[in-house]
């Protein structure tokens, strides 16, 4: 696969990668931790707080999964289906 020619996206999405991969293992474990303090007394704060962290790594998972696309802009021509969320 060939590198993106426009080294300008090429820096963007090289660091739109590195930026968005260290927080997941960060998030799983404060996700973790919430939920083993929670199961010691219930409280909803402690959910609350668990359903913002789990939106915090959708969105994280989302980053890293299409920072590919700026780095290798071959994954564009990928399927329809594969690229195009509906």
């Amino acid at each position: 696969m060939e590198l993106n020619r426009d080294l300008e996206e090429l820096w963007i999405g090289i660091a739109y990668f590195l930026i968005s991969a260290p927080p997941i293992p960060l998030i799983l474990l404060t996700i973790l931790a919430v939920y083993r303090i929670n199961q010691e007394g219930s409280n909803l704060t402690y959910k609350l707080v668990n359903v913002i962290n789990f939106t915090q790594l959708v969105q994280c998972t989302g980053h890293l999964l299409t920072s590919p696309v700026l780095i290798w802009p071959a994954l564009q021509k990928l399927p329809v289906l594969v690229t195009r969320v509906s």
